[in-house]
């Protein structure tokens, strides 16, 4: 497994100049789907290019790519689960984590960089990881704070 937080942080880094210093100031519905488009592009591009995976293609956008894995670090904290009953219905309902749950003894695989007010100054405030590789409706789902994450990914 290849280290690829510094590549990660390069395209956080990308992604939050373009966010603030360009697109922000005039967000609407149609910029924030621009920006969903741009992001996925330089996700590919800085991220996915390291692992030579640059071309993988996810059936879904909710869909983890199974060789990205996410590991926690000292003061990582998690912020939100994602709710299996509510999952199985369809529906993204976030709720408070399960403290029974030792997220850092799990294997998280990437699924996107997530933020909750998509108006907001930093639209790379979470990240969204899932156990499993297979996309299952059982899959644990959480959101954990970036700044505090490692991300290991395998090449092809």
């Amino acid at each position: 497994m290849m280290d690829v937080t510094d590549a990660v942080r390069a395209f956080e880094d990308c992604c939050r100049y373009l966010w603030t210093r360009g697109l922000r100031p005039d967000a609407q519905g149609a910029t924030v789907d621009l920006f969903a488009s741009l992001r996925f592009k330089l996700f590919a591009a800085i991220v996915l290019a390291k692992l030579d995976r640059e071309d993988f293609v996810r059936l879904q956008p909710d869909h983890c790519f199974p060789f990205l894995k996410v590991r926690l670090e000292d003061g990582a904290t998690v912020e939100m689960a994602l709710d299996l009953t509510a999952q199985k219905e369809g529906r993204m309902v976030w709720t408070a984590p399960d403290p029974s749950i030792d997220v850092a003894s799990l294997d998280l695989s990437y699924v996107e960089h997530f933020a909750f007010d998509q108006f907001g100054a930093d639209p790379l405030e979470y990240c969204r990881v899932r156990t499993g590789i297979n996309n299952s409706p059982d899959d644990l789902q959480f959101l954990l704070q970036t700044r505090c994450l490692r991300y290991v990914g395998a090449s092809s």
